[in-house]
Order: C-alpha cells, then structure tokens, then sequence
C-alpha cells in the first residue's frame, strides 16, 4: 500500500523511473502479501495513472477495466465511480460518446457527500459535452457545478474549472 502510494507521488512529480521503480515493489509486496484484492485494483489503479500520463492509452484503458472488474467483485461502488470517472477522463477527447457514457454510470454511485467527485465528474461532462458539439447543454451543465467550483479549496481543481470555462467560451463562439 505504501509502495502504491509512493509510485503515485512520484508519478505526479513526473520522476517516471522512480515511479516505476515504486510500482515493482509494490507488485512485489502485493505477490508475497495476502492478496487483499482492493491492494491489487488499487495498484492497478496507479498503474493505469501512470500509463496514461505517459501516454500509453490502450494499455490504461485495459488496466481500468481489470481494477473496475475487481471492484464490482469486491462491491465497492465509491471505487468503481472514480475508476469509471478516470476512464472518461482517458476517453474525453479522443471518444468522447464513450466517456460520456462512462460519466452517466459513474454519477449514480458517487457518494453524495463527496463534493470533489461531484465536480470532476461535471467538468468532465462539460469537456464532453462541448467534444460532441452541444455548447448549449455544456453551458447549463457548467452553470450546476460552478457553486461547486468556487467552493472548492482545491487550487488544481479551480484551475482546472477556469480552463474547462475558457473551453466553454470559445465553443459558444468567444
């Protein structure tokens, strides 16, 4: 779990080496551990993290639906919500029909007191949204989370809701 959580950091920090050098001991650990299956798709979660990043989508897309398949095994909604909402993610600009309908069985399972999965969700739809060419309905979709936005603490999640606008703008012709 700590290896997992260090290749996550390192991932961030884009030192791609010791991410993947954390990712191996934590595949390591995981084999010689219990074999706790959330320990398992939470790896594979980071893994697929990684993939993208690195710009290796298939191989993400595929690592998803492992750890999604693990957490309906495991019946852990919360879980498969976000690793939905990461494949929409994936998916947003280059199928974004696909990620759509990933967002649509993601939103039912987010917990409701979870206002950061409530957003990031609503940012991606409007992302997709506005990919499909329905700036209108994108615009209503970023008028019910902007409440959301400017009360989230979050710095990279405001910034990430001004770039999501700015897209916005320039769909409706601005």
């Amino acid at each position: 779990e700590v290896w997992t959580a260090v290749a996550n950091a390192r991932r961030l920090a884009a030192e791609w080496r010791r991410a993947h050098q954390a990712l191996a001991n934590a595949e390591r650990n995981l084999k010689e551990g219990t074999g706790d299956l959330r320990l398992k798709a939470g790896l594979l979660s980071i893994v697929a993290s990684t993939l993208t990043d690195e710009g290796h989508e298939l191989q993400a897309l595929k690592t998803l639906e492992l750890c999604q398949a693990i957490y309906e095994d495991l019946s852990e909604w919360d879980l498969i919500a976000r690793t939905l909402i990461k494949k929409a993610n994936l998916l947003i600009e280059s199928q974004p029909a696909n990620a759509m309908a990933a967002l649509d069985q993601a939103t039912p399972l987010i917990p409701s007191e979870d206002s950061y999965l409530t957003l990031l969700t609503e940012l991606l739809r409007v992302r997709g949204l506005i990919e499909l060419q329905r700036p209108t309905e994108a615009l209503q979709a970023y008028r019910r989370c902007s409440r959301l936005l400017s009360a989230n603490p979050r710095i990279r999640l405001r910034i990430r809701g001004r770039w999501v606008g700015a897209r916005l703008l320039e769909a409706l012709g601005h």
